[in-house]
């Protein structure tokens, strides 16, 4: 019955992109239950929206309450790992809960909320996948998967990868499988410029040894298969 209110009264939230409602919900259901229906479904002074259309200069909203409290996600995360969005999302909740806080230190106090909440797993893990995503591995194995026909060698890892539960050992055979070396060739990354992700131009080092951008260097090679894997939910969300 819980979760059929909570996924009734998600509907509400009608400027947020469908797609997102999921994760939301997960979300929602391992939060007390105070916090779930007064602080988020039945407090119409909040809300949640999204925004994906950089083609779109502007958008009005109207809301037909006085809203106190805003949640504004990005849609390019749709296509991260499902512990990266829920993560975000417990995360930007925590803050309305938390407030100015006590201290000031917003993001601190938001983070030992969700532990408190029971989301230590995911806390843990935005220490890591944040740099991740925002390393030049992770926008050069995207690129490369986009150019791609076939990535069936990378799907059996893709439900691992997704949630979260991907070994070392695993991980370490992915990386092998994806032959990092050959992706970078492949791309010329030999000092030349292209565009990452219909961005600006992104001038890649050329790859040798002693420079962040090296093969074999586990922050890089973890930023390739990151980038990989999210093309894979792109396309399958059919978001990219």
């Amino acid at each position: 019955m819980e979760s059929l209110t909570i996924g009734k009264k998600l509907l509400r939230f009608q400027n947020c992109n469908s797609k997102f409602y999921p994760y939301i919900e997960k979300v929602l259901k391992r939060l007390p239950e105070e916090v779930c229906f007064s602080s988020v479904l039945d407090d119409l002074n909040f809300e949640i929206i999204s925004f994906g259309t950089p083609d779109i200069a502007g958008r009005f909203i109207n809301f037909s309450n006085k809203i106190e409290n805003l949640v504004i996600l990005n849609e390019s995360i749709l296509h991260l790992a499902e512990f990266q969005i829920i993560h975000t999302v417990a995360h930007e909740i925590a803050h309305k809960i938390a407030g100015g806080g006590e201290t000031g230190l917003y993001e601190k106090e938001a983070e030992e909320l969700l532990v408190k909440w029971g989301f230590e797993k995911e806390v843990e893990a935005a220490d890591y996948y944040i740099p991740i995503v925002e390393s030049e591995g992770y926008q050069i194995g995207f690129k490369w998967a986009a150019k791609q026909e076939d990535l069936s060698d990378f799907e059996e890892f893709y439900q691992e990868w997704d949630e979260e539960i991907l070994s070392d050992k695993r991980l370490e055979e992915l990386i092998y499988t994806s032959d990092i070396i050959s992706i970078c060739d492949q791309l010329g990354l030999v000092g030349e410029s292209f565009d990452i992700l219909e961005g600006e131009p992104v001038d890649i080092p050329k790859i040798e040894e002693g420079t962040k951008l090296y093969p074999g260097d586990i922050f890089f090679d973890k930023g390739i298969i990151w980038g990989i894997m999210s093309f894979l939910k792109a396309k399958r969300s059919k978001i990219g």
